[in-house]
């Protein structure tokens, strides 16, 4: 959560040690998942001072983060399965920590905007990989298979997107300014987070009581997940012709400079609209 919709990092002055937490709580981005949105009313923005205050940089709470992994895949391996999801937990508050220190004390890079992913597919993998450890060692098979397959599934959607950067992730575009979602829009948007890693946390949280809910729940995941990356690659693929389309209609209609001072206005929005879909923010 460290480079998504913040503002110009010059809008926020360099906080001073006897500062209070204000410039964080400035810092704190709009969140789409109910599970970030919690962490960033309550508890991102204080945290994120008190490791300021504590002297870490943004890129050692991130790496605090994936450390977190071990304790989680303990857990799981030894049964103590409520016990790892409340370290998960623990890994998407520093999730939202790392970004709102990063961005209050003007240290927002490439590096840890690099380092922030990469500490998503180590802690999401390790976490479920080590589920469907401790479930097959309790001679749950069946469950053991379905939570790696959610894990490792959800892994490959992340990178999909953020590889071919469909714009919006696993969600819709926000709405533009003055203009409210339809009701068709939310549900579309309820839908497309409902098998999303912050939303299965949430869900986990609540099933974990009964396997075979759980069971439901993570097949579900595992085709909605894949259903959504054969959507997205076709969609890719689709984006990609059309701008070909464009670029060789341009340029067989004239000379280069004549061409794109001649075009009719809406075909060079068209071919923008397209470049936007393809390189569009990423996934969170």
């Amino acid at each position: 959560m460290r480079l998504t919709e913040a503002k110009p990092v010059e809008e926020y002055p360099l906080p001073t040690r006897n500062d209070g937490y204000a410039q964080f709580k400035s810092a704190v981005l709009e969140e789409q998942f109910l599970l970030f949105k919690l962490h960033a009313w309550l508890t991102s923005a204080p945290v994120a001072w008190l490791c300021y205050k504590c002297g870490m940089s943004a890129n050692a709470v991130t790496v605090l983060g994936m450390i977190l992994s071990v304790p989680a895949a303990l857990l799981n391996v030894t049964g103590n399965y409520y016990w790892a999801i409340a370290v998960f937990h623990v890994f998407f508050l520093i999730d939202c920590v790392d970004g709102v220190l990063a961005r209050a004390t003007k240290t927002t890079s490439l590096t840890g905007a690099y380092l922030d992913d990469f500490a998503h597919y180590v802690f999401h993998a390790i976490f479920f990989i080590s589920l469907g450890t401790g479930l097959v060692l309790e001679h749950k098979a069946y469950a053991a298979i379905l939570a790696i397959a959610t894990g490792l599934i959800n892994n490959l959607m992340r990178a999909h997107i953020e590889l071919v950067k469909v714009r919006g992730g696993t969600g819709s575009p926000k709405p533009a300014p003055g203009e409210r979602s339809t009701v068709l829009q939310k549900v579309k948007n309820w839908i497309l987070r409902s098998f999303d890693f912050p939303n299965i946390l949430v869900y986990m949280t609540f099933l974990a009581w009964r396997l075979s809910f759980l069971e439901l729940y993570f097949a579900y995941c595992i085709v909605m997940t894949s259903l959504y990356v054969i959507y997205c690659s076709v969609r890719h693929a689709w984006v990609l012709k059309e701008m070909d389309r464009v670029r060789a209609t341009i340029e067989s209609s004239g000379p280069a400079g004549d061409a794109r001072s001649s075009k009719p206005a809406e075909l060079g929005d068209g071919a923008c609209a397209m470049r936007a879909d393809v390189e569009g923010s990423s996934y969170q």
